[in-house]
């Protein structure tokens, strides 16, 4: 994971960083911050690269060991075979960040309808995965 810009939307009052892993391109979004802020929403933006790019596939893991009886319980379609735990993190897929200036942050794997359509949260603190949860 490669951080690339930062830029300051003074309408919705957020720093906007762009993240890249090969050709793909990821939005970092950091609230709670001041415009004068930016060496403070720079470091975090680093540090959450620096978390992603070692522990991208443990988030998937994680969304797996907290989601995967779910799916397989409740959301499975008519005919639908169980998910297996590698199936489930191999369809998962980050969408974007949402950073927060205590340093917090959320991924946002989009969930290639495993659930219909919904996105999967993982809420993360101090490089800690907290939860995993479904939004949308």
């Amino acid at each position: 994971m490669k951080f690339d810009s930062i830029t300051f939307d003074p309408d919705k009052k957020e720093f906007v960083a762009i993240l890249s892993n090969f050709a793909q391109k990821y939005s970092l979004l950091l609230l709670d911050f001041q415009e004068n802020e930016i060496e403070k929403a720079t470091k975090l933006a680093y540090e959450i690269c620096s978390c992603l790019e070692l522990n991208d596939e443990s988030a998937r893991v994680f969304c797996a060991s907290k989601l995967l009886r779910l799916k397989n319980e409740t959301w499975l379609e008519d005919q639908e075979q169980p998910f297996t735990k590698e199936k489930f993190i191999e369809t998962l897929e980050l969408e974007s960040i949402l950073a927060f200036s205590d340093g917090s942050f959320s991924l946002y794997f989009d969930d290639n309808d495993i659930f219909w359509g919904h996105c999967i949260v993982v809420d993360v603190e101090n490089s800690v995965l907290l939860d995993a949860n479904l939004a949308g």
